[in-house]
């Protein structure tokens, strides 16, 4: 959507908002992206001048737009935009409650914009005082026509990118086409459905093939995740990833992905998913499951040592930034811990 309006501003006369965003009523209007996680360190307090002053310092972030902050605040205030405040579950708890309150303040002093806030679902919904006074909608998985829409754009861009391999490109796009074909017996369809998990099935496939086992692409998945966004975000918000945190205590890529996978199996086994309340498809698993789990695949000879590194992963999951488990409420004297970007490879 904001990619649209964006063409549409650029482009006023080849784009016509009526057929890219059906629903979409008025004028195109600026769209600003704000990731709360950078916003709420800049926070100062729970006003609307405070989130204004948020951001304006994140736009001088970016060398080009250093003299535009005051510009873009005066254009918000007197024209509109669509400001979208990505991630709120980005954002550490303590200061949740003064986020909400910052963006309700803000959304009522600029009421020419269209404001927008996004959070995961499990995180919103299990944690009412944060929750926003406002119409709650859920992205809904892809459909076959998305998909579709997704892969040719998205090769497309690749082919753009680099205009030798533009052939390349789309064969690869007829490949995973074929790969995610419904008789296919990886099932890869249904991990299609999410965005996120089609998109990280794109980077793998842009350079390699899929693997032939639902399994092997579920750790090419895994892989991406844990290792290569799981760094950027760390090195983002200043903090350590899951390996670096354990490599102290000579814990090994390898037995944290044994333990994992074993948790996976283990909540399966259970029914945990189902008996703490979790979406369908979806991973969540107790405390005490996750603990014990970890404590045997992370075993050394000294037991403080091994309780140390378990407890140096759970404290990493109840970051925001988390992306193998993150830490959630389940009743007032219990923790269980979720998965918040991919479905078990049952």
């Amino acid at each position: 959507m904001s990619f649209i309006l964006a063409r549409a501003l650029l482009n006023p006369d080849t784009v016509d908002l009526t057929k890219c965003l059906p629903d979409w009523t008025g004028p195109a209007l600026l769209p600003v992206i704000i990731p709360l996680g950078r916003l709420a360190a800049n926070l100062a307090g729970d006003g609307a001048e405070d989130v204004a002053a948020a951001i304006r310092a994140h736009i001088t972030t970016y060398r080009d737009l250093v003299s535009y902050g005051q510009a873009l605040l005066a254009e918000l205030r007197e024209t509109g935009g669509l400001v979208v405040f990505d991630g709120l579950d980005e954002v550490p708890g303590a200061k949740r409650v003064q986020v909400k309150t910052a963006l309700s303040r803000f959304a009522t002093v600029y009421p020419q914009c269209r404001v927008l806030v996004t959070c995961r679902t499990h995180s919103y919904q299990h944690d009412r005082g944060w929750q926003l006074d406002w119409r709650a909608y859920e992205l809904a998985p892809f459909s076959d026509k998305q998909i579709e829409a997704f892969i040719t754009a998205w090769y497309a861009a690749l082919g753009r990118r680099d205009s030798g391999m533009e052939a390349s490109y789309r064969q690869k796009a007829i490949s995973l086409r074929e790969a995610l074909a419904p008789d296919d017996p990886r099932r890869l369809l249904e991990l299609a459905r999410t965005p996120l998990l089609l998109t990280v099935m794109a980077i793998v496939h842009a350079y390699k093939e899929l693997p032939g086992s639902r399994v092997a692409v579920y750790r090419e998945c895994v892989d991406i995740l844990l290792k290569r966004w799981q760094k950027a975000r760390a090195e983002e918000s200043g903090r350590q990833t899951v390996l670096d945190a354990l490599a102290p205590f000579n814990v090994t890529e390898r037995q944290l992905e044994q333990g994992l996978c074993e948790v996976a199996y283990r909540a399966h086994e259970v029914g945990e998913t189902a008996r703490l309340g979790g979406e369908a498809g979806r991973a969540l698993v107790s405390g005490d499951t996750l603990r014990s789990v970890l404590h045997r695949w992370f075993h050394k000879s000294d037991s403080q040592q091994t309780n140390a590194a378990v407890e140096v992963f759970l404290d990493i999951a109840s970051t925001p930034t988390a992306c193998c488990w993150r830490r959630v409420r389940w009743q007032p004297w219990r923790t269980a811990y979720r998965n918040p970007s991919m479905p078990f490879p049952i």
